[in-house]
């Protein structure tokens, strides 16, 4: 039976100070800085509509679609009557009608013997590489289903005010704060009626501590 199935990546490798991100696909990796003050974008979501996508596609023979449909809706200037309204899905691309532009698997997009194109949707990664610094707080990784209700900013501060609501719990092991984290991104996620995989991993660097301790200090200041 031929698998039809592909998936996509985000990976992050830690080799010493430094920090080396991947990704294929529209999974995302963001940074908290500086306690929460700026959110860094550490990964490219491979979109068909996004501009050096959009490009590579239409050089190696793929093309770039969006799908409509009518619905009825009810008409503000006419109580009691409907209208017709266009929805428009995702970009996709073709071959494959998937709405990511680079996967692993996906054969029928990718082998020529099933209908599917080598050059259109693609396997080669985005690598970036930086050197972690003092200020930098945590990395969230999350799949598509996150970031299609959430943006960065949104993401970042759902996991800092999750974090802050245990800042006074002195015992918190960073662990269980990182964990709480994750929670609270896929409960806002959620909320917001994603209809995808919702997946989430945070991994701290020292300041998330440190950040920690300037909260519990500033709470235990105020009960005196």
């Amino acid at each position: 039976m031929l698998d039809r199935s592909g998936s996509c990546a985000i990976v992050t490798l830690f080799v010493d100070d430094l920090c080396f991100t991947a990704n294929v696909g529209d999974s995302r990796a963001i940074m908290s800085c500086s306690g929460g003050k700026y959110t860094v974008n550490l990964s490219y979501d491979h979109k068909p509509n996004e501009k050096a996508e959009h490009q590579r596609i239409i050089q190696g023979g793929g093309k770039i679609y969006q799908t409509q449909s009518c619905s009825k809706v009810p008409d503000e200037n006419r109580p009691g009557h409907y209208r017709d309204q266009l929805l428009y899905g995702p970009h996709r691309v073709f071959p494959g009608r998937l709405s990511v532009s680079r996967t692993f698997g996906d054969i029928e997009a990718k082998r020529t013997k099933y209908g599917g194109n080598p050059k259109v949707v693609v396997a080669t990664p985005d690598i970036k590489s930086f050197k972690i610094e003092d200020n930098y707080d945590f990395i969230i990784l999350g799949c598509d289903g996150i970031f299609d209700k959430l943006d960065n900013l949104q993401t970042v501060q759902a996991a800092w005010e999750a974090s802050k609501r245990q800042f006074k719990h002195r015992g918190q092991m960073i662990h269980q704060n990182c964990g709480l984290a994750v929670e609270a991104v896929l409960k806002a996620s959620i909320a917001e009626r994603s209809l995808d995989n919702v997946t989430v991993v945070v991994i701290a660097f020292k300041n998330y501590r440190k950040a920690m301790k300037v909260e519990i200090d500033k709470f235990e200041a105020d009960l005196k």
